[in-house]
């Protein structure tokens, strides 16, 4: 009886699966495709790319491992090269 129910499952199983089409065309470019990057995902390479050309250049990234102090250093610095230019 098991035996039975078995194999009227299993020749329905192959029944359903001839009724659906095949959609899949190993052939078709689109599969095989990159689909291109989100805007903002290709900005951040853009600037990821530009810090990486530029080191000393303002980087969001390079800014957040900085230390308190030497960001507090930086700020100094940049402070009296202002006050210099001033005069």
């Amino acid at each position: 009886m098991k035996y039975l129910l078995l194999l009227v499952l299993a020749s329905a199983g192959h029944a359903f699966a001839a009724d659906k089409p095949n959609d899949f065309n190993p052939s078709d470019p689109s599969i095989w495709q990159e689909k291109p990057l989100p805007e903002v995902v290709r900005e951040k390479e853009q600037l990821q790319d530009l810090c990486r050309t530029f080191p000393d250049a303002e980087c969001p990234a390079n800014t957040d491992r900085q230390p308190d102090i030497q960001r507090e250093e930086q700020r100094r610095k940049d402070k009296s090269r202002y006050k210099s230019f001033e005069k």
